[in-house]
């Protein structure tokens, strides 16, 4: 991957994150399974419940989440 893209997926990425936790997730998470939809039709529906997981484990109180990382690997 080149670099400049490498650095467009990051920021990308970093976005959607970010925006999973807004109001306006509903018009993000619509337009990202619409370039799904386009790129690559088959996986647009799982992509589209994966981030919708996503955004529900992140908005969850946190005594309610799984861990994907022992919190005693984790070194500060």
């Amino acid at each position: 991957m080149d670099a400049e893209l490498a650095v467009l997926a990051g920021t990308a990425g970093t976005t959607l994150v970010t925006l999973l936790t807004t109001e306006a997730w509903q018009r993000v998470s619509d337009g990202v399974a619409s370039l799904w939809r386009r790129a690559e039709p088959e996986r647009a529906e799982a992509i589209s419940t994966e981030l919708e997981v996503t955004r529900a484990d992140l908005l969850a109180p946190a005594s309610s989440r799984t861990a994907a990382v022992p919190p005693e690997t984790i070194t500060p």
